[in-house]
């Protein structure tokens, strides 16, 4: 069961990364989509102030106080498979090394 991700400190636990497939919903009727990607972190000075997430192709700054609904989707459930398997790839070098040709 997914679990809401209402601040900061939820996203650290949360484990999210950069690229990862997001469900969001925002203050507003009818503000809600499972086609978002999240793009990162929105930080003033020294603070997490929100989210950074892309939509379409759109990067939009989301801040913790607009956010209504906020969690991780399963890539297996949001991914094409040729995506899967690049992501897989990318996983395995950053822990294994790139593969020599």
């Amino acid at each position: 069961m997914p679990r809401n991700i209402k601040n900061a400190h939820d996203l650290e636990k949360s484990g999210i990364l950069k690229g990862d497939p997001v469900h969001i919903g925002v203050a507003g009727p009818g503000q809600a989509t499972n086609d978002a990607i999240f793009a990162g972190r929105l930080v003033e000075g020294n603070e997490v102030v929100g989210i950074k997430i892309t939509i379409r192709g759109a990067e939009k700054d989301v801040l913790w106080a607009d956010l209504i609904e906020f969690w991780q989707l399963p890539t297996t459930l949001c991914l094409s498979e040729p995506q899967k398997v690049h992501r897989l790839d990318t996983y395995r070098d950053r822990i294994y090394g790139p593969e020599e040709p």
